[in-house]
């Protein structure tokens, strides 16, 4: 039995998302966590099966990186830069295209061989990105400016 998470907040008992949960009467199926603290993610990535991100707008796109650093497999957008973050780490997809996006899905929770590829690529690419490189690229073009 699959549940889905829903992490954040949702404005009001009109959002369509909360009404599209009433209507298609899942309420059972679907977990909204509300607000999480920064310190409790990584529970939620590592215990996940399927991290999705279809964001309309990103500027970095932090959320599938630290969900990739947890191993867990990624659906994510092609917009803004998460496609250069993720590299080839994880699955694409047009945010708009429901269809592609539920058929990801499907594949991802269903072939554990392919789930698992993913999750050592995504594993992979994190470990290209830290603080610490980013401090020392920071502090590296600083010195060259002085």
């Amino acid at each position: 039995l699959f549940r889905s998470v829903l992490v954040g907040e949702f404005s009001s008992e009109a959002n369509p998302l909360l009404k599209l949960i009433r209507t298609l009467n899942i309420e059972d199926k679907v977990i909204l966590t509300g607000k999480v603290p920064e310190t409790d993610l990584p529970l939620l990535y590592n215990g996940c099966k399927l991290f999705v991100y279809p964001s309309l707008y990103e500027g970095f796109g932090l959320p599938p990186l630290e969900a990739m650093s947890c191993g867990a497999p990624v659906i994510t957008s092609l917009i803004s830069s998460i496609p250069e973050v993720t590299s080839d780490s994880c699955l694409l997809i047009d945010s708009y295209d429901t269809p592609k996006l539920s058929e990801a899905m499907e594949k991802v929770l269903s072939d554990e061989n392919f789930s698992a590829k993913l999750s050592e690529k995504g594993l992979l690419r994190a470990s290209n990105f830290s603080w610490k490189k980013t401090a020392d690229a920071t502090i590296n073009v600083y010195k060259t400016l002085v």
